[in-house]
This record gives structure tokens, C-alpha cells and sequence, in this order.
């Protein structure tokens, strides 16, 4: 292992340097070093390295050059080098930023390197995006409660509607019903759905007027394992 010189065995290599020129043949430490005046020409930091250097490339070292040291580091962070006689030190720290950013890949287009940026709405995870979902008409439409939580139904006939599969407990839903140019569409309501005194299934029913629109809130509930309705509104035109 090699051994770093100290103060003194510094000063000692200086004098050597002022008393005489060095043999080129020569392979010892001291006039290996005395090609230059160190203590005139270069401060102790690079003294130490430059006896490093021949420490490690000479003949009784056995090891290679040692060279400055650094590192490269995508923009987001800030490299501190601390250099001493003996170590060099790189710290790696995050550069600051302005409030509410978030890191991450890019908002659209092709994937690219993470950056900071402002958040979007395809950042929410998908039950918490804002956004209607349209679900494609059929007799029996089951809605997908990992998708989000807003959805709308265009019923062209009479359909059943049952709780949305994929839930969480407390997830809140809102259907945007609306009737086709023709209307009189009937909506049946499945299994699971729990019925409030003033939210009967008698009273939930799609309005009939062509192109109108009925809005129908609910909510999962594991504790009784039932969906129940929170709100009902019809007649919206």
C-alpha cells in the first residue's frame, strides 16, 4: 500500500530539489521528485499528488498512474469534489427546485429521461383523475372502478345497470346517464345497491324525455358489502 509523504518528508524533498539537479537514470522518490523546485512552484495539495503519481508509476510501486478524479451526473443533482492529501471525496446531492414540482418521466410524447415538472392529470393514479369515462352501451354494463370514478352511459334501450367491479372501500361514483334522440330507455338496477327512505328503487328512474340526462352517485361499502346510493338527479336537459 502506498504511503502519502507528510510535512516534513515534503520539506525534506524541497531542500533536495535546491541542492542539486536530478540523475534521469534514477528511480528513488526524492529525485524522482526534484525535477522541479516544489516548495517555489506548487502548493502541498499538489505536491502530494504529483508523489503519488510517481509513487504509484515508478519502478518500486508496482501500481499505475493516479489521476484527478471526477464524475458526471445528470443535471437534477449537484457533484461536490473535496480533495485533501491524502482522499478524494465526491458528494452527490440534489440540486434545488421550485415548489410543487414532481420527478418524472415525461408528460406526453416518447419516453425520455425523468426531469422535474409540473404535475398533470395522467400523474393521479386512475381513481383519482378528473375525467368522464364513456362506457360502451350494452344490456348489462358493469362499470370498471380501477379506471376512475366518473363515468356517462348513452343508452340507446333498456339496460341493467351493476355495481362497478374493481372497487375500494369508500370510492365514490357518479354515472352521467343520458337518454338517445329517441328516450323512453328503461334502467334497471342490479344486485348490491342499498336503498336510502328518500332514494327508493321506485324513484330512481331514467327520464324519458329524449336527450335528457339523470345523474346517479353511490358508494362502496365493505362493511355491509352493499353499493349505496348517495344521490340521484333527473331530469337535467
Amino acid at each position: 500500500m502506498t504511503t502519502v509523504p507528510g510535512r516534513r518528508q515534503l520539506n525534506r524533498i524541497a531542500r533536495i530539489a535546491r541542492a542539486r539537479p536530478p540523475l534521469r537514470n534514477e528511480t528513488d522518490l526524492s529525485t524522482q521528485a526534484v525535477e522541479y523546485d516544489l516548495q517555489q512552484v506548487l502548493t502541498e495539495a499538489q505536491i502530494a499528488a504529483l508523489i503519488r503519481k510517481v509513487i504509484d508509476s515508478g519502478g518500486g510501486g508496482g501500481g499505475r498512474a493516479v489521476f484527478d478524479v471526477d464524475l458526471t451526473m445528470p443535471v437534477e443533482y449537484l457533484v461536490t469534489k473535496i480533495s485533501t492529501i491524502a482522499t478524494i471525496t465526491l458528494q452527490v446531492t440534489w440540486l434545488v427546485e421550485n415548489a410543487n414540482k414532481i420527478f418524472a418521466g415525461p408528460a406526453s410524447g416518447s419516453p425520455a429521461a425523468p426531469t422535474f415538472r409540473d404535475q398533470v392529470n395522467l400523474d393521479l393514479p386512475a381513481r383519482s383523475r378528473i375525467g368522464i369515462i364513456p362506457i360502451p352501451f350494452a344490456a348489462t354494463i358493469v362499470p370498471d372502478g380501477s379506471l376512475g370514478s366518473e363515468f356517462s352511459i348513452l343508452a340507446t334501450g333498456d339496460f341493467t345497470l351493476n355495481p362497478p367491479s374493481n372497487m375500494l372501500d369508500g370510492q365514490k361514483f357518479t354515472i352521467r346517464i343520458t337518454q338517445d334522440g329517441v328516450g323512453g330507455h328503461v334502467m334497471t338496477l342490479g344486485f348490491a345497491y342499498r336503498f336510502s327512505t328518500y332514494l327508493t328503487p321506485t324513484l330512481i328512474q331514467l327520464t324519458a324525455t329524449p336527450n335528457a340526462t339523470d345523474y346517479l352517485g353511490f358508494q362502496e361499502n365493505f362493511d355491509t358489502g352493499t353499493v349505496d346510493i348517495l344521490s340521484w338527479v333527473p331530469g337535467v336537459q
